[in-house]
């Protein structure tokens, strides 16, 4: 197996002049993050956590669209804030923070657990819904959308022999997340809130090649273009197919049409 990288960098002759290295932040963007933004102007803020840094900044590709950076050093940390319902933990401000911006159409979540948080993964998801709604509380926020994964029961599924084994193999291999995530539908289904979770089987790192396949019975398919979510959740924020629901994602192998031609 053969590798060629092709690297760059740029090269401060003083690294220690403050004015150089505050040069240097033009660099510091997340550009194809801004053309997706710019595309798609039902986007209305970026929020991710950082190691350190506390800041909200705007390009002009995204218009107004706030990039937020929230500091969250120790997941544990922020977890045990969280349980206790410290009212001035980072994630509570982050989750406050973005309700005030998707007010003005939703919100997306796609978090999900990091081994190296240890136990604190066990409640990413709980503690960052359970956040965010306490947040939403008295504000006109028109949707909350979740991705989760398909092997989460809700009402009214009819799970055929594809769905069952999904769900054995969550159960046997990833116990722990399957029960955050079942928690963080109660939590959900509790809330007076227009929410939606997308239910997804394993989600390959493949950009969309056709729109995914959705069904509120039982997953369509045993695996899911990451591509694929991300456009099945922007169309939402339009569509509210789903509203208070949880549909099931898969992708597709190929058009019927070109199955047909094959």
């Amino acid at each position: 197996i053969g590798k060629v990288q092709v690297s760059s960098a740029l090269h401060l002759a003083h690294p220690g002049d403050p004015a150089a290295r505050s040069a240097l932040m033009a660099f510091d963007e997340p550009r194809y993050l801004h053309q997706v933004v710019a595309r798609r102007p039902a986007i209305r803020g970026y929020f991710a956590g950082h190691t350190h840094r506390n800041r909200v900044r705007r390009f002009a590709p995204s218009g107004d669209v706030p990039w937020v950076e929230v500091a969250c050093v120790k997941m544990e940390e922020a977890c045990e804030l969280a349980m206790r319902a410290a009212q001035h933990n980072k994630e509570v401000e982050a989750a406050e923070l973005a309700v005030n911006v998707g007010a003005r159409s939703g919100l997306i979540s796609a978090l999900g657990p990091v081994k190296s948080d240890g136990e604190a993964a066990r409640f990413i998801n709980t503690t960052a819904t359970g956040n965010v709604l306490q947040a939403m509380q008295g504000k006109p926020i028109s949707q909350y959308m979740v991705v989760s994964g398909a092997a989460v029961v809700m009402p009214g599924d009819e799970r055929d022999l594809l769905g069952w084994w999904i769900r054995t193999l969550a159960q046997v291999g990833l116990r722990d997340e399957l029960e955050d995530k079942q928690a963080e539908y109660e939590l959900l289904a509790a809330s007076q809130v227009d929410w939606m979770l997308v239910r997804c089987p394993l989600i390959d790192p493949q950009p969309a090649r056709w729109p995914a396949l959705a069904s509120t019975r039982t997953p369509p398919a045993f695996r899911v273009r990451a591509g694929e979510v991300a456009q099945f959740m922007l169309d939402q924020i339009d569509a509210r197919q789903f509203v208070r629901a949880g549909p099931f994602v898969g992708s597709r192998q190929a058009m019927p049409t070109q199955r047909a031609a094959e």
